[in-house]
């Protein structure tokens, strides 16, 4: 495979040897701001090189006719050695956004480049990740694409990278322009970047980016489905349906999946959803399940002790909802059960994580008197989360449907028995590894919790399995997967060198 470094080209003044720089255009009124760039470049482009981080300014990218709302770009690339170097500055006008270059060569503390590595430089299959926008932020999307990304760092012959455009300005946050600057960005300036990015193999992590194939080479595309949910509910029963508007936009956008070179998928559910929904032809499925962070582990049980006492507020047992607060995830039968159980002489409370209770979900609460029992945690961290897993009785989870279901695989691996829903993408996630009932069963719900909090041997024993099944979920799975994939992909064709030759602009 050859490496961007040999594009077929000669290289240029202002080309860096992985091939990704920034190009400006030479005018009058940029002539002092073309100079440092050249003075930059001219850094970056002689040795082999690990990273450097230089800030360019909204201007400049502005004077390759980028709107001043949509022209903050992020361009994350992996680093070798594990440590950020200090960044020459160029800036020029208002606040800029950063921009990391890969490849580029590490800069001493004063801004001087370093001395070139002897080490060789063998080709390598070059990948760009292409992100979602960051505004709102998708946790799980960002999780997907930074595990992926770490995944690579250590292997040979892969050079992977990341792609999206950046936060928000400071002029459209002042004058609460965001969304307008979300929706110009998705439409124009982030197809315009990512038509410009040489590559072997591009990777849309998200599915609801998948118009982004419309800037792509197809043939070199893959994309990561994650679920259909919203496609799902106009065809079947999952307890919800999405607004026409929202369903609408959404099939336009998932549709260019049939154009794509791969579809990952990380369910069996998942893929029979694409398949079936959108005729996606099954020899160009692959189903990759997502990892478990190694940060989801059992904790040492004095921690977990002095934990619960601070959290359970003088409840003897506890159960773990994490939702965002999406109709799916069926949180008023989590206050069913909890009624339930209390109605049984059980002195159980309810953790929540994530989006709090609606006004009418708070009603419900005061109308089975389990409110004062509702203990909410919000939007916590991974470091909370796994402390919540690991003090927690119980996690409940009856979602309506799932593409995948993290939660549930997040405490087995922190050793928490769980209770799920019977839906398909769960019962592929948790195996026999912890109890089932449908969505709606209440009393089969509340009945496998009971079952759980009242006979240890029945808990020790789920406990067991659930830590054996997490183990099977390992990103290293996933990355190997995913290089078989990128492998297929790369074995299409040339390599994608960006439009306009010579060096490509990253806009």
């Amino acid at each position: 495979m050859r490496s961007m470094a040999s594009a077929g080209r000669p290289p240029t003044s202002r080309q860096c040897s992985s091939g990704f720089c920034t190009r400006t255009s030479r005018t009058s009124t940029d002539a002092g701001m073309a100079a440092k760039s050249d003075q930059t470049q001219r850094a970056f482009a002689s040795s082999t090189v690990t990273r450097a981080t230089v800030n360019a300014s909204a201007a400049l990218l502005a004077s390759q006719c980028m709107p001043p709302l949509a022209c903050r770009l992020l361009i994350a690339q992996r680093d070798r050695t594990g440590t950020p170097a200090p960044s020459p500055a160029l800036r020029h006008g208002v606040s800029c956004g950063e921009v990391w270059m890969p490849e580029a060569r590490d800069a001493a503390s004063d801004g001087s480049p370093t001395p070139p590595s002897d080490a060789p430089t063998g080709a390598s299959t070059s990948v760009v990740l292409l992100r979602p926008l960051p505004l709102p932020p998708n946790r799980s999307m960002e999780r997907y694409a930074d595990e992926i990304q770490q995944g690579f760092q250590d292997r040979a012959g892969w050079e992977v990278s990341s792609a999206s455009t950046g936060r928000a300005s400071a002029l459209a946050s002042r004058f609460r322009l965001q969304r307008l600057e979300r929706a110009v960005a998705r439409v124009w300036s982030y197809p315009r970047l990512v038509r410009r990015l040489p590559a072997d193999v591009f990777h849309i992590v998200d599915h609801s980016y998948a118009e982004l194939l419309g800037a792509l080479p197809q043939s070199r595309t893959v994309v990561t489905c994650h679920d259909l949910m919203l496609l799902r509910a106009e065809v079947s029963d999952i307890g919800f349906r999405g607004r026409r508007p929202t369903v609408r936009r959404f099939r336009r956008r998932v549709e260019h999946l049939r154009r794509a070179a791969r579809v990952v998928c990380v369910s069996a559910t998942t893929a029979r959803d694409v398949r079936e929904l959108l005729g996606v032809e099954e020899e160009r499925l692959r189903v990759i399940p997502n990892g478990i962070s190694a940060a989801f582990y059992p904790l040492p049980a004095e921690r977990v002790q002095a934990a619960r006492t601070e959290a359970l507020g003088g409840h003897r047992h506890s159960l773990l909802h994490v939702s965002t607060g999406d109709p799916y995830k069926n949180v008023e039968t989590t206050l069913h059960v909890l009624a339930r159980l209390r109605a049984q002489g059980l002195d159980v409370c309810l953790l929540r994580v994530g989006v709090a209770l609606t006004d009418a979900q708070r009603a419900l609460s005061r109308e089975l008197r389990v409110d004062p029992a509702v203990i909410e945690q919000g939007r916590v961290d991974d470091a909370r989360l796994v402390e919540l897993y690991n003090l927690a009785d119980v996690l409940i989870f009856p979602s309506t449907y799932e593409g995948f279901g993290w939660p549930p695989l997040e405490a087995m691996a922190c050793g928490t028995p769980v209770v799920t829903s019977d839906c398909d993408a769960l019962a592929e996630v948790v195996g026999d590894a912890g109890l089932m009932a449908a969505p709606r069963d209440v009393e089969g719900l509340a009945a496998a919790v009971e079952r759980l909090l009242t006979d240890d041997a029945v808990a020790a024993e789920y406990r067991r399995r659930g830590v054996a099944r997490a183990a099977e979920f390992t990103w290293a799975r996933t990355i190997e997967g995913l290089a078989e994939v990128y492998r297929e992909v790369a074995g299409a064709g040339p390599p994608h060198l960006g439009v306009a030759g010579g060096a490509p602009t990253l806009l």
